[in-house]
């Protein structure tokens, strides 16, 4: 089978059924560039069936209702590429019970009491496509004790209620604002849902003027030894290692790095955009490899799309990729979403994972993970994966989106990204017990600032604020 249509992109090498099917087995996500005359009737179930957002790249004529229920019960917000005829109250009923937010392309006339319950049973942020005339208190009860932010969606009227004042300070009417706004407000208004937020204050452990008064912060993670890796850029990128007071100086700053950690006692990993990332100063060879003397050892191609790098071994670390990020045939990794690999770039594992992408993760040892990611096929949002020797061990629903997480034991604290929230919400999550009600909190310095967190990893999370890291245990904030 010719596969070079997956790395040229062009259409003319794919021209039959049995090309077509035999490329969705191993790379179904090149669907939205199959020509139309081999996208048949077969080809098009296929793709469905990998994943149900390929009917946007179905011809309408192979649009059944069969083909479109496939589609809404693998991704509710499928229901956008159905034809309006063919949105009937059950295709739109298990839409939403897969995605609550797929309420948005459900047609008002099937928009009913029940429907837009199930919708944000589901998923909080569906009440922004509830008719105004169905948002009874009730209902936005429900969305905000599931999430505060939620009030964003609420109306001028109810949001005066008693049952919605002072959600978050940004919604708290005048009146009820104290003199130790925002903090005791917040703990206050929050403790009225039934929803413990606590506040945790935390003293700075690490000053970046101390090295220059120019820095401009880049990123931050763990060495190999578990020591804290910063990495800066000024007129030359530096990685500073604050226990140990060490400092490796690259001089190209023409190369836009990402990511800088210490790998072994006499080895830095270095990495930055490749030729396929859409940046100025981009390398085919993305992974830079210096000695102590900041001499390069060796460089390699790490893949497109990293979001997260991390290490707990010598000459080890393990890459994480975004969802259009892939590894390509310089190093045949084919698309992955975590992949586990050494020094010189040999792979030593390669995962998918059933994700669509790997949203963080969090390396406790060698191969011990605990990842959070869009999965391909599940009812739920998004996931947690425990990984034990490597393998995939436990999936466990969460229906959030984790920008970063610390783990200790069973106990997940993750940092959630929100398009709605101006700050990290940080929630805690018990593996064996999802349903249990925990703490969630909040992170400001000693000058009443808050806190934004930048790196996770083992039970500690770390945040970067004015020049200056904090950094606070589970066992801390929860002592």
């Amino acid at each position: 089978m010719n596969f070079d249509f997956l790395e040229n992109q062009n259409e003319e090498l794919i021209t039959t059924e049995e090309q077509a099917l035999a490329i969705l087995k191993e790379f179904s996500y090149k669907f939205y560039f199959f020509p139309e005359e081999v996208k048949t009737e077969k080809v098009c179930f296929t793709a469905v069936q990998c994943w149900g957002g390929y009917l946007k790249y179905v011809p309408n004529k192979y649009k059944t209702p069969e083909l479109c229920l496939l589609a809404v019960q693998d991704d509710g917000k499928a229901l956008e590429y159905v034809q309006r005829k063919l949105k009937t109250a059950e295709l739109c009923l298990h839409a939403v019970q897969n995605k609550g937010t797929a309420l948005k392309h459900v047609p008002r006339k099937l928009k009913t009491p029940e429907l837009c319950l199930t919708a944000v049973r589901k998923f909080w942020a569906a009440l922004q496509f509830v008719p105004k005339e169905l948002k009874t208190v009730e209902l936005c009860l429900i969305a905000v004790r599931k999430e505060r932010w939620a009030i964003k969606y609420v109306s001028k009227e109810l949001k005066n209620s008693v049952n919605f004042i002072g959600i978050h300070p940004e919604f708290v009417p005048e009146k009820f604002k104290t003199t130790e706004f925002p903090i005791k407000t917040e703990q206050y208004y929050n403790k009225i849902l039934n929803k413990e937020l606590r506040t945790i204050i935390l003293k700075p452990i690490f000053s970046s003027e101390d090295y220059g008064e120019d820095l401009i912060f880049v990123n931050c993670t763990l060495g190999y030894d578990g020591n804290i890796n910063l990495l800066f850029a000024d007129k030359k990128y530096k990685l500073i290692i604050p226990e140990t007071k060490n400092i490796i100086e690259l001089n190209n700053k023409k190369i836009n790095y990402t990511h800088g950690l210490q790998i072994d006692s006499e080895k830095y990993c270095f990495v930055c955009k490749s030729t396929s990332d859409k940046y100025k100063n981009r390398l085919d060879k993305n992974c830079h490899i210096f000695s102590s003397k900041e001499k390069l050892l060796n460089e390699f191609y790490i893949g497109t799309g990293v979001k997260t790098i991390q290490t707990v071994s010598k000459n080890k670390i393990w890459v994480s990729y975004n969802d259009v990020g892939y590894t390509s045939n310089k190093n045949d990794f084919s698309w992955c979403a975590l992949v586990y690999l050494d020094d010189k770039g040999e792979v030593f594992h390669r995962y998918g994972l059933g994700m669509i992408e790997c949203e963080c993760f969090n390396v406790k040892s060698e191969h011990d993970l605990v990842v959070n990611a869009y999965p391909a096929k599940s009812p739920h949002s998004f996931a947690y994966i425990i990984m034990k020797r490597g393998v995939p061990e436990k999936t466990i629903g969460c229906d959030i989106s984790s920008k970063l997480i610390a783990v200790q034991d069973d106990l997940i604290l993750s940092v959630n990204k929100s398009s709605i929230s101006p700050h990290q919400d940080f929630s805690l999550f018990d593996i064996n017990d999802p349903d249990i009600k925990l703490p969630s909190f909040e992170f400001f310095n000693t000058d009443g600032e808050k806190l934004t967190c930048v790196h996770a990893q083992k039970d500690t999370l770390y945040f970067w604020k004015n020049n200056k890291l904090y950094k606070a245990s589970i066992d801390e904030i929860l002592s």
